[in-house]
């Protein structure tokens, strides 16, 4: 064997020693699936909560969709700036340091909806949130930066509060708090963490 072939044969062997670490770097870059709505056991432990826990009248269902997506939907009953739905999921750590920020493959109604996060620490009930727009029946794939998120207490803006700490989310929660009365649909096919 000639030393050509001798230095082919060796580069082909560190490639094919080095392949599954190379593919374990692509993966380890690509996005994190969180929740994947096409699988059932995915939507096990989201939960519904409204302003009927202050007494509104709004509320919200979440169910699967023909389509092997989740549909958040529901009635927003009241003109003043209290009315309200959520879907949130249970709560489990997700370690998301290495991760940029989030991505929600979804078809809106049009409206503006809010994605927030929950954190271990959840001091008096504090939660980071940002907004995202819709476009009604056009399916859309939304990006949310980390950094975007802002701490909120209710519908307060919280001052001179810690950033969000990637590394102590424990559970997600999407929710519509349209002044205007009335219906909303938005499906959801699935979350992930986008790495830097």
């Amino acid at each position: 064997m000639g030393r050509k072939h001798v230095g082919m044969a060796t580069i082909l062997g560190m490639l094919i020693l080095l392949s599954p670490l190379m593919c374990k770097e692509i993966q380890e870059k690509g996005p994190l699936t969180l929740f994947d709505f096409s699988r059932p056991d995915d939507l096990k432990g989201w939960n519904i909560i409204s302003d009927r826990l202050l007494g509104g009248n709004s509320w919200g269902e979440l169910k699967p969709s023909p389509h092997h997506t989740v549909l958040f939907s529901g009635t927003l009953q009241g003109e003043n700036s209290g009315s309200f739905c959520m879907t949130y999921s249970t709560r489990k750590q997700l370690q998301l340091r290495a991760f940029s920020g989030l991505l929600l493959r979804l078809k809106g109604d049009g409206k503006h909806y809010k994605l927030r996060i929950y954190t271990r620490s959840n001091i008096e009930g504090v939660s980071y949130q940002a907004g995202f727009n819709t476009r009604k029946n056009r399916l859309i794939t939304v990006f949310l930066p980390f950094s975007s998120f802002i701490p909120f207490l209710g519908r307060r803006v919280v001052r001179d509060w810690p950033i969000l700490d990637q590394s102590s989310i424990t559970h997600l929660g999407i929710m519509i708090s349209d002044q205007v009365p009335g219906t909303f649909l938005l499906e959801i096919y699935w979350i992930k963490a986008k790495s830097h």
